[in-house]
């Protein structure tokens, strides 16, 4: 518990001197392995603890919404009350349980000798963007994976099925964890976007599971620490260097959600099976969202046809994604103006080798 609130207390914005400490307070001890992009910059930190030769990929991330804290003061206070509800005061950006709570929950089974392969992403709250870097450069090495299993999910029932409307695991591998961990779990097919996400054209089985946070992204966020305690308990007693998990969805079809209204959070209905490797003849992929080069560089009518192409909750994805980096625009958070680390700086190390 005390290792969980120091972590909150941790403002860790995307590049920021929180984040920085809490890497080095709590990854590095860890050994971990960095991942580089084209860049040389650290994308995920990786930790290895394959014993009985899991295919499991434990996911959590390092940063947080906190805005305009990439120096000075990287501490807030925060509050537990009497029912093990943590909080912080009005004036905060956020808690940063979203996801301090996962990359608590992941430290706790590496210290239980869980077994599995631990990546710590960075990023995630700037639009996966060490995932999305390790989807592009370490293909081969996540495709050694069955299974990605994100703890970043709010609430305290969700094993989230789809992302962005679109399957991602399994139902039967669902129903599986919720019979292992026995929490009332619940299928959920309503989740929107996190690192797992990134994974899904490459590893079969892509979950988010609830880690016990609430209204993340704003001062008013809380995490149930009673319901985040119980859950390590239950992850950490189960052997899962002996436990075999189902293997059941191809990552190369595409599966969606629909409801009477077309696409979006309905029922559990598929709107198709399809190929994704069509493209149409300006070579933009309708099973795919566009870049942002690939944005700048199409004409209107390119764009036209892929909008009438694509299903139209890939659509409302790109223009809420592309409200989202506005919104942090605005902020003085984007992407051009995060400052950018040298060779010299720990974080980026390259003399450990690259992956």
């Amino acid at each position: 518990m005390e290792n969980l609130i120091n972590i909150l207390s941790t403002m860790r914005q995307h590049n920021s001197e929180g984040e920085r400490d809490f890497i080095e307070d709590y990854i590095y001890p860890l050994n971990p392995t960095p991942f580089f992009n084209e860049a040389q910059e650290v994308i995920a930190y990786v930790v290895e603890n394959t014993h009985g030769h899991s295919k499991v990929l434990w996911s959590c991330h390092v940063d947080t919404m906190h805005r305009a804290r990439t120096s000075g003061d990287a501490r807030q206070e925060v509050w537990v009350s009497d029912d093990g509800v943590a909080f912080v005061n009005a004036d905060c950006d956020c808690l940063g349980a979203d996801d301090g709570a996962g990359a608590w929950l992941m430290m706790e089974m590496i210290k239980a000798d869980v077994a599995g392969t631990y990546i710590f992403h960075r990023g995630e709250e700037i639009g996966c963007w060490g995932s999305s870097a390790m989807a592009l450069h370490h293909t081969d090495w996540l495709a050694t994976f069955t299974h990605a299993i994100a703890f970043d999910r709010r609430g305290t029932t969700s094993i989230i099925t789809h992302q962005r409307g679109e399957r991602a695991c399994s139902d039967e591998l669902g129903t599986t964890l919720i019979n292992l961990f026995g929490m009332r779990h619940e299928l959920d097919p309503t989740g929107v976007y996190t690192d797992t996400a990134e994974y899904m054209d490459i590893i079969p089985e892509c979950v988010n599971i609830s880690i016990g946070y609430e209204n993340e992204h704003g001062s008013s966020e809380t995490l149930d620490t009673v319901y985040a305690l119980a859950l390590r308990d239950a992850v950490c007693a189960l052997d899962w260097g002996s436990i075999t998990l189902p293997v059941v969805r191809d990552p190369l079809v595409r599966e969606y959600t629909q409801s009477k209204y077309g696409f979006g959070y309905g029922s559990y209905g598929n709107w198709g099976s399809t190929s994704k490797k069509a493209t149409l003849s300006t070579g933009l992929n309708p099973y795919e969202i566009p870049t942002t080069d690939e944005l700048l560089e199409c004409t209107n009518t390119d764009l036209a046809d892929w909008v009438l192409a694509a299903d139209p909750y890939e659509v409302a994805f790109l223009l809420q994604d592309m409200a989202d980096q506005l919104l942090e625009a605005q902020h003085g958070a984007s992407y051009a103006e995060i400052e950018t680390y040298d060779e010299h700086d720990p974080y980026n190390r390259l003399d450990v080798g690259m992956r």
